[in-house]
């Protein structure tokens, strides 16, 4: 599952396709952190405790905490831009201690300037402003060495649905290379499948609605 999506996101940054890599490395927290804590966790808190836990840590290797990204700083980033379509930072939406006064992606391959940061600092050793600059490149790889790492070691947690498949994985060539037999036989066992789910047969052999299929109370009466 994983690195069907870390696949792409490499794929996209190497077609300079950058927005797109970010939208999907952006989920990748989402995912592990589902895999991680329990469902009575929002989706929030999920989010940002695997960031602080597993990404962060690796993405600033020893570097002091007022000048790094937070699981909250990535979180937030995720909802401006995959819900405004604005790849920033709302500081205004963060706590102060991991508050971001001014936020910047720099568009490209992760060749030069990785990342950056600077902050300044009242009389009382108070952060009073905070700047990041930081590669998208740079920050979808990170995300991606990361998620997938956590992926191979805890794969048994990865219980969801990955209800996709590969067209040549549906297509199995058959000797005469004709793929259109194997095709045709998996669309009708499907659409079998579906016929036998939506329609329930009586003991007496007729056919009767199933229960999606009949009227409400609210039905019958307007008849």
């Amino acid at each position: 599952m994983i690195d069907i999506y870390v696949n792409d996101i490499r794929n996209s940054i190497q077609n300079k396709s950058y927005f797109s890599a970010l939208a999907l490395a952006l989920t990748l927290p989402d995912i592990c952190g589902m895999a991680a804590y329990s469902k009575n966790k929002t989706v929030a808190e999920r989010y940002v405790e695997w960031c602080d836990t597993y990404l962060c840590p690796n993405v600033y290797r020893g570097d002091i905490a007022e000048t790094r990204l937070t699981g909250e700083a990535i979180y937030n980033l995720r909802n401006t831009f995959l819900h405004q379509g604005s790849p920033t930072i709302v500081s205004e939406k963060m706590n102060d201690d991991n508050r971001i006064d001014k936020f910047l992606l720099i568009i490209g391959k992760a060749e030069y300037l990785l990342d950056s940061s600077i902050s300044f600092k009242d009389n009382q050793n108070k952060v009073i402003h905070k700047t990041i600059v930081i590669n998208i490149s740079f920050l979808c790889e990170e995300i991606c060495v990361v998620a997938l790492d956590y992926y191979k070691n805890y794969k048994e947690k990865f219980v969801f649905d990955f209800n996709a498949i590969t067209l040549d994985e549906l297509v199995k060539p058959s000797d005469n290379n004709d793929k259109s037999d194997s095709l045709s036989e998996m669309i009708d066992s499907y659409a079998e499948h579906v016929m036998k789910t939506k329609t329930l047969t009586s003991k007496n052999g007729k056919e009767t609605a199933s229960s999606e299929d009949k009227p409400s109370n609210s039905q019958r009466k307007r008849k």
